[in-house]
């Protein structure tokens, strides 16, 4: 047979001219690096970009539903305000964790819900609207190639 490796390089693969069956391989320890994670407190300021403003958010609870985190927050242009801020996960930890997907995901159908309900002039002080939404607007230079690319900073192009 011959064994190579993924384009990661954490699993082998052994093919076999012979028969189509799954053959067990033996497994290698394969150290990955983690990449250093969001690390959200109460406090903290995001910055939301979008493509026409950007828009600064002070964390001051965050809560659960149970599997996904989600928080409250005020803008930093009106403190008194305050919003639901649902952070996506990084692009860069979308492979390991279905929870990081699942996350992404959550991020994804809530914007899109609310921008459809936006557009169609649906609103009512007991719906939830939708405030703004794109991407983190990292600390220090971003290095992206171009404007749908991402730099190598592990919060670029996470969606919130």
């Amino acid at each position: 047979g011959d064994t190579s490796l993924n384009e990661n390089g954490t699993f082998r693969f052994q093919q076999s001219t012979m028969s189509p069956e799954i053959v067990e391989v033996q497994e290698e320890s394969t150290k990955i690096e983690p990449e250093p994670s969001m690390k959200l407190e109460v406090g903290s300021v995001l910055w939301l970009e979008d493509s026409n403003f950007q828009k600064g958010y002070q964390i001051n609870e965050i809560l659960t539903n149970g599997t996904l985190p989600y928080h409250i927050a005020s803008p930093v242009d009106d403190a008194g305000k305050s919003v639901f801020l649902y952070v996506g996960s990084p692009p860069s930890q979308l492979e390991p964790a279905w929870e990081d997907m699942n996350l992404w995901y959550q991020v994804q159908r809530q914007t899109k819900i609310l921008s459809i309900m936006k557009q169609r002039g649906l609103s009512s002080k007991y719906l939830p609207q939708l405030h703004g939404s794109g991407r983190i607007l990292h600390p220090g230079q971003c290095q992206k190639p171009s404007s749908g690319g991402r730099c190598d900073h592990p919060w670029c192009g996470t969606p919130i």
